[in-house]
């Protein structure tokens, strides 16, 4: 994804500016669920639950009114739509919760990155390559951000609510930054940004 965000930039500067408080984005409703942070650490190669009674409701949505039966909904049933730097945010959050010092991104959704996928491997353990994309994903949006002229944008009360969870886990464990990180200090951050996620 990024890479065609970098292509858009350079190609229609501003393009994506124009997106950030337009609400045209959705969230696909999926029946997988992933599990608590404490049960996550007691069997971290069985991180995810299949919500069968959910799956029934999407697929009778889709027979009901066709694709856009399988995307997530309000609470008065209407599709749920935000803008491109709520979408965005979600999912730098959601990788960022998973953050584990001086090792990589946790991959708790049982799902292979590129060299696993191409090697037959399930997504188990942690990844550095995500986190160097993570790092170049949110070097592109420091530049993107600081040459755009919107100032304002509207987020949803949770997403700002999980958005400060993880800034203040980090921002109580920035002190580690000084010194090498030791497994205990490891752990301590993982189990705050863990369940800051748990919550959300």
């Amino acid at each position: 994804m990024l890479k065609f965000l970098e292509f858009i930039e350079t190609y229609y500067p501003g393009k994506i500016e124009s997106y950030f408080s337009k609400d045209l984005f959705v969230y696909a409703n999926v029946p997988y669920r992933i599990k608590p942070y404490e049960q996550i650490l007691e069997d971290p190669k069985n991180t995810i639950d299949f919500d069968h009674t959910a799956e029934q409701r999407i697929q009778l949505k889709r027979e009901e009114i066709g694709v856009d039966g399988a995307l997530l909904r309000d609470r008065n049933i209407f599709i749920y739509k935000v803008n491109f730097i709520e979408k965005i945010l979600a999912t730098v959050l959601a990788k960022i919760s998973n953050f584990i010092p001086e090792a990589g991104i946790w991959m708790n959704t049982q799902r292979p990155e590129w060299n696993d996928a191409n090697n037959a491997l399930v997504g188990n353990g942690v990844s550095m390559v995500t986190l160097y994309y993570l790092r170049r994903f949110l070097k592109f949006f420091d530049t993107t951000l600081q040459s755009a002229k919107t100032q304002d944008v509207e987020i949803s009360v949770e997403l700002i609510e999980f958005f400060n969870s993880v800034c203040k886990t980090l921002q109580d464990h920035k002190h580690l930054l000084e010194q090498k990180i030791s497994d205990t200090d490891r752990k301590t951050v993982l189990d705050g940004l863990g369940k800051a996620a748990s919550h959300y």
